[in-house]
């Protein structure tokens, strides 16, 4: 595999250097991607992606600190290095794009969970009452093409990720997972001002969690967690092997109509996704626990020219719900009963305000917005219920200026989150300790008012028309009230093709 990772880097740069256009880093155009990162899903709409040729050898190290509220299946501390590349190159009327990237890193203190990936697959995860450090290795590659011709673009994209994750202390689980996700999309330009756009996903996700225990002393319980702390309890004295799977696949399909040429005028996008997250063990191959995903969402927005600063307004909103059933079978295979345990919905509105002015001297955008967050989820029995409702106003903004040749660009970000109501309704039935260790922190840590902070730094130096060395500092913190802050910071450097 790291040869395969190896040789896709190798192409991914010679591919890119053979271009004989480049296009620099520019923090006005990163802005106008990352406002419009629905539009991107669409493998036929990058054909009016802002970059024309585009390429980034670079790596990233990362570490992040929390001293009270945290997501507990996450762990307190994470330490990540990264090596990527990525690159968008137009030729005429076709375009490629495409990454590689290798991660590796350790996630310390993850207690409640000995699978990966917790926030796909809760609430039904295997987890074990001792926790511990959690090493992770990561391979991901992706490529995309489009091709244009009279009023049509057709665009094909893949991606496919593969993750080890373990452990290096009994209970000793080794977690690999595959994710193959491919998608077609199709434009076409239904008249001289706006572009109809539609596609296509499937993504598949597979986890293997096979569980060891090789000392004798099992001091340990599997818990088969079913939310809100109730679980199946298998003690680890009576077993010292579990194999647990995780099947989640997914499709949808999106709608998009934008504007082209000027890229003023009204736009809109539509989207739905369905996926099913199936859960087997080994142990209790008699009950089998499907959680069923769809999500909703719906963006539509004016964009605008006046005196040089392009403005967009957008309103976004999104909804995703979950239910959960639990099947049971003979230890023939017959379907006994089925039930559906547990209810998940969150409803998120979200409102943006983007300007961008680009100057003689200096470039500089800022960002205005607000999102609303509604969320709900119920254990029906035993009852347990959790509520909340938050507000979170936020300012962004961004300036770039160039010294010689060298180019240097800041952004600063302000997020404020505001509980407006909090409910949570936990149950004595709950598996010993888990309403104090689990069920109560995660609440706290996603209800607790906080301003979040995150600013960052980039220079990048020109070599030539052709090269440009660059280094990215970044530093966010987030302050909690009446609790410890959280604070994460990560240093790039890399190269621009």
């Amino acid at each position: 595999m790291r040869i395969v990772g190896l040789l896709f880097l190798f192409c991914n740069v010679f591919f890119a250097n053979a271009q004989n256009v480049s296009s620099y880093y520019n923090l006005n155009t990163e802005a106008y991607i990352s406002f419009f990162n629905e539009r991107w899903k669409n493998p036929a709409l990058m054909a009016q992606y802002p970059y024309h040729n585009y390429t980034e050898l670079s790596f990233k190290h990362d570490l992040s600190k929390a001293e009270e509220l945290y997501l507990i299946q996450d762990g307190n501390k994470a330490k990540h290095n990264q090596f990527s590349v990525q690159s968008f190159v137009k030729d005429k009327n076709r375009y490629y794009y495409g990454d590689a990237r290798y991660s590796k890193g350790l996630q310390s203190n993850q207690n409640w969970m000995s699978a990966s990936h917790y926030n796909l697959l809760q609430p039904y995860v295997v987890a074990d009452t001792l926790g511990g450090d959690l090493h992770t290795e990561q391979y991901r590659f992706s490529g995309g093409y489009g091709c244009s011709w009279e009023k049509c673009t057709l665009g094909l994209h893949g991606r496919y990720t593969a993750d080890t994750q373990f452990r290096q202390l009994d209970p000793r689980p080794l977690n690999t997972i595959y994710n193959l996700e491919l998608s077609a999309g199709l434009a076409y330009s239904i008249s001289s001002k706006y572009l109809l756009g539609f596609d296509v996903k499937y993504d598949s996700y597979k986890q293997n969690s096979d569980i060891n225990d090789f000392t004798d002393d099992y001091e340990h319980t599997s818990l088969y967690m079913r939310g809100f702390g109730f679980t199946d309890a298998y003690f680890g004295n009576l077993v010292s092997r579990d194999e647990v799977n995780y099947d989640a696949d997914g499709y949808g399909l999106a709608l998009n109509l934008l504007p082209q040429k000027t890229n003023n005028g009204w736009f809109a996008t539509t989207q739905w996704f369905k996926r099913k997250v199936v859960q087997e063990s080994d142990r209790t191959h008699q009950t089998i626990s499907e959680n069923h995903i769809n999500t909703f969402g719906l963006e539509s927005g004016f964009q605008w020219t006046t005196d040089n600063v392009i403005s967009v307004i957008k309103l976004q909103a999104n909804t995703e719900i979950r239910a959960g059933w639990e099947f049971n079978y003979t230890a023939g295979g017959v379907l006994v009963n089925f039930i559906q345990q547990y209810d998940q919905r969150t409803h998120d509105v979200k409102l943006l305000w983007l300007n961008m002015k680009k100057g003689d001297v200096i470039d500089f955008f800022y960002q205005l917005g607000s999102a609303y967050t509604n969320f709900e989820a119920i254990h029906h029995s035993p009852y347990a219920n959790q509520s909340y409702s938050t507000l979170q106003p936020e300012f962004k903004c961004g300036g770039s200026f160039r010294v010689k040749h060298l180019d240097i660009a800041i952004t600063q970000q302000l997020k404020y989150r505001h509980a407006l109501s909090s409910q949570l309704v936990t149950s004595e039935l709950a598996f010993e300790n888990a309403n104090e260790q689990m069920v109560v922190p995660n609440h706290l840590f996603y209800t607790a008012d906080n301003t979040h902070y995150h600013t960052t730094l980039r220079m990048d130096y020109h070599l030539s028309k052709k090269y440009t060395l660059f280094i990215k500092g970044d530093f966010q913190r987030i302050n909690y009230r009446n609790y410890a802050p959280t604070d994460h910071y990560a240093i790039a450097c890399g190269v621009v093709l």
